[in-house]
C-alpha cells in the first residue's frame, strides 16, 4: 500500500456520508454528515493524515486542528473524538479493490486492531464509533484526496506552514539519524550519554535544552506541551556504551512521577514504537535502556502491550504448573497456544513489580528467548502472555526424551544468554525449570523475574534491578550473592558473571538429573555448600550424554568462586563447539 500523506475526504462506503468534526468544542464527537452534494466541500470534512511509523497515522481536522482519538483503554463503542493532542494513532488497511473499488480503506485503533471505525447508524450526524472489526461496508471508508486548489485547503496549507512539523516522518526503510531527528521540538526531560556515563540531566521548563555536545547522546521526552519528541543524536561510533545504568536522583524521579498520566503514557508509548523500526543496533541498545528504566519507575507500560480480557481464554480447568509468584495455564489467544502467566500480587503493585521484566521481555526477539506477547490486566488478576512451549521445561523434557542431545540443548541456553547479555541485560535467576523447550526441541529461555540492566560496581544502581539470596534459587545461586561483603561488594547484585555461575548449575541439571547439591535438603546447607567453595561431584554415568573431560573442565570454570575469572560466554560457545 502507498502510504497516504496529504489532506482528504473520508466518506462511509455503505451510506456515502462524510466524516466531519462539527466544533472545536472538547472532545467533540466525529460525525457522519450527508453532503448537500458531493462536489462541495467544507474544511469541517477535510482530515490531514500524517504517516507516523509503519502503518501508523495521526488524523487531524482541517478547520480546528483537532487529532482523532478515543479513551484509553480503547473499549467497543467508545466514540471517535477531537482532542488537541496526537495521543492516539490509527491502522489505515487497504481493501480489495476488485470488490470495494479503489481508494477504500478500513481504519483500526493502533493499539486494538480488533477496533475499527463505524458510524452508529445511517442517520446525518450519527457518532462514528470503534466496534469489532468486521468485513462489511458500513466499517469501510473511501479516503480520496482534496483538490489541492480548494480554497479551504489554501487555507488550512498556509497556516500549516507556520506549524511544527509532524510526529515522526514516513520511511519504508528508517534512517537512524533522520528518524530520531525527525521526532523534534519537545524539551523538558533530557537523557544524555557520555563516553564515561549514561546518567539523566532533569530540565523543567519551555526553554531547556539538550546537550548538543559533540560524543553525546541527547533524549529528549514529551511532557506538558503540544511539539513532538526530539531524539537528537552526536554520538561516537566509538561511545562506550558497556555496562551502564540508567539512575535518576530522587527529586528527578518525583518530577517525573509528577507529570501527567497521559503525557507519562504518551512518551513512553512512542520510545516502544520508535525502538520497533529502528535497526541501528547502537542507538536501539540506548533506547531500549531509557525505555526499560523509565517504566520500571513510573509502573508504566505501552499500550501496545495490553491484550483485551476478551481475546484471551483458559484451555483447561486447572494450571500447568505453579511458582512461588505466579500460576501458567494453558490459553487461546488469536487462534494459537499461549501460556498464560497469572501473577499472584496485589493489584495497586502489578505494574510497578513487572514493568522492568515486561519490557526487557517484549523487546528480547531471539530464537533461544520465549516470545513474549503482551500483558492482561484486569481488576481480577495481572497476566504475562507468551508463546506456548509444547515440550515443557528442560527437567521434564530430559525425563520424557533421555536421547536428546545435551550438548546442543547447553549450546541453545548459551546463545540465548548470550543475546540478553549483548543487551545488558542480566537474566538472574537461571535454572533448568525456567528453561523452555519448543516444538522443534530448542531451548528457550523464559521467567525474567529477575532481569536486570547490568552496570558497573561504580554506577549508581537506579533502574537496575538487583538480586538477593532471598529472591533466587539458592542451589544455582554465585557466591558472591550469598556473600556480599567478602567479595568487597556493597550489596548482593545480578550480573553477567553471576549467570555464568549459574548455567554451570543448569548443565549439571542436564548430565545428572539432578538438582545441583541434591544430597542436601534444605538451603542452609546449601548456602555453606556454596560458601565454602563445595561444589557438585562429577556424574559417573554421564559420558555417554556428551560429558567428556573437557566439558567438565568447562563446567569447573564457569562456577569458580572468583566471579572475574569465570569465562565469557563467547568462549564458552567456541570450546564447546571444539
Amino acid at each position: 500500500m502507498k502510504p497516504l500523506s496529504g489532506t482528504f475526504t473520508i466518506v462511509n462506503l455503505k451510506y456515502e456520508n462524510r466524516a466531519v468534526l462539527p466544533s472545536d468544542e472538547r472532545e467533540a464527537g466525529l460525525a457522519c454528515v450527508v453532503p448537500l452534494d458531493m462536489v462541495s466541500i467544507n474544511d469541517e470534512a477535510m482530515w490531514t493524515l500524517t504517516p507516523i511509523l509503519g502503518d501508523r497515522y495521526s488524523i487531524k481536522n482541517v478547520r480546528y486542528n483537532h487529532f482523532c482519538a478515543t479513551r484509553k483503554p480503547s473499549q467497543p463503542g467508545a466514540p471517535i473524538v477531537g482532542v488537541e493532542k496526537p495521543l492516539s494513532w490509527w491502522i489505515i488497511e487497504e481493501q480489495n479493490v476488485a470488490i470495494y473499488g479503489p481508494n477504500t480503506y478500513i481504519i483500526k485503533d493502533h493499539v486494538r486492531r480488533d477496533l475499527c471505525w463505524c458510524p452508529e447508524d445511517e442517520e446525518d450526524g450519527s457518532l462514528i464509533r470503534i466496534t469489532p472489526y468486521a468485513l462489511q461496508e458500513q466499517k469501510m471508508w473511501r479516503i480520496e484526496p482534496c483538490v489541492a486548489s480548494h480554497p479551504a485547503l489554501l487555507v488550512s496549507q498556509s497556516t500549516a506552514r507556520s506549524e511544527s512539523a509532524p510526529l515522526v516522518a514516513h520511511r519504508s526503510k528508517p534512517d537512524v539519524n533522520g528518524l530520531l531527528k525527525d521526532l523534534d521540538q519537545i524539551g523538558q526531560v533530557t537523557i544524555s550519554h557520555t563516553d564515561n556515563e549514561l546518567a539523566p540531566e532533569v530540565a523543567w521548563g519551555s526553554n531547556s535544552k539538550s546537550s548538543r555536545t559533540s560524543g553525546n547522546l541527547a533524549m529528549v521526552y514529551p511532557v506538558q506541551n503540544d511539539q513532538a519528541l526530539d531524539l537528537q543524536t552526536h554520538a561516537s561510533k566509538e561511545a562506550d556504551t558497556s555496562r551502564r545504568a540508567i539512575s535518576l536522583s530522587n527529586e528527578q524521579l518525583a518530577k517525573l512521577i509528577e507529570m501527567s498520566d497521559e503525557d507519562k503514557k504518551t512518551y513512553i508509548d512512542l520510545l516502544d514504537e520508535v525502538l520497533k523500526t529502528t535497526t541501528e543496533e547502537e542507538t536501539s541498545l540506548k533506547i531500549f535502556r531509557v525505555l526499560r528504566g523509565l517504566c520500571a519507575m513510573t509502573g508504566s507500560l505501552p499500550r501496545s502491550f495490553y491484550i483485551p480480557s476478551a481475546m484471551l481464554q483458559k484451555q483447561e480447568p486447572q494450571s500447568k504448573d505453579f511458582g512461588g509468584f505466579a500460576d501458567v495455564w494453558l490459553g487461546r489467544y488469536m487462534n494459537q497456544n499461549v501460556a498464560l502467566k497469572i501473577v499472584r500480587i496485589h493489584p495497586n503493585e502489578r505494574e510497578n513489580a513487572f514493568a522492568k521484566e515486561a519490557v526487557c521481555w517484549r523487546h528480547v526477539s531471539h530464537p533461544n528467548v520465549v516470545p513474549f506477547l503482551g500483558v492482561e490486566d484486569s481488576d481480577i488478576q495481572f497476566c504475562m502472555v507468551s508463546t506456548w512451549m509444547p515440550n515443557g521445561n528442560l527437567v521434564s523434557y530430559l525425563k520424557t526424551n533421555p536421547l536428546a542431545g545435551r550438548l546442543e540443548l547447553i549450546t541453545d541456553i548459551i546463545k540465548g544468554l548470550r543475546h540478553l547479555h549483548s543487551l545488558h541485560v542480566v537474566h538472574g535467576d537461571l535454572k533448568g525449570a525456567n528453561v523452555l523447550i519448543d516444538g522443534q526441541g530448542r531451548a528457550c529461555l523464559s521467567d525474567f523475574g529477575l532481569t536486570a540492566v547490568a552496570s558497573d560496581a561504580g554506577a549508581t544502581v537506579g533502574a537496575t534491578a538487583t538480586a538477593s539470596a532471598a529472591g533466587t534459587s539458592v542451589r544455582w545461586t554465585a557466591p558472591e550473592l550469598l556473600n556480599p561483603e567478602y567479595y568487597n561488594l556493597s550489596h548482593a547484585r545480578a550480573t553477567y558473571e553471576t549467570d555464568v555461575y549459574a548455567l554451570a548449575m543448569v548443565m549439571y541439571e542436564i548430565f545428572s538429573g539432578q538438582l545441583p547439591f541434591y544430597e542436601q535438603r534444605n538451603d542452609g546447607a546449601v548456602i555453606r555448600c556454596i560458601i565454602y567453595d563445595e561444589r557438585p561431584s562429577r556424574p559417573s554415568q554421564a559420558s555417554s550424554l556428551g560429558l567428556s573431560d573437557s566439558v567438565w573442565r568447562l563446567m569447573q570454570e564457569c562456577w569458580r568462586s572468583q566471579p572475574d575469572i569465570r569465562p565469557p560466554l563467547p568462549i564458552l560457545l567456541k570450546r564447546l563447539s571444539w
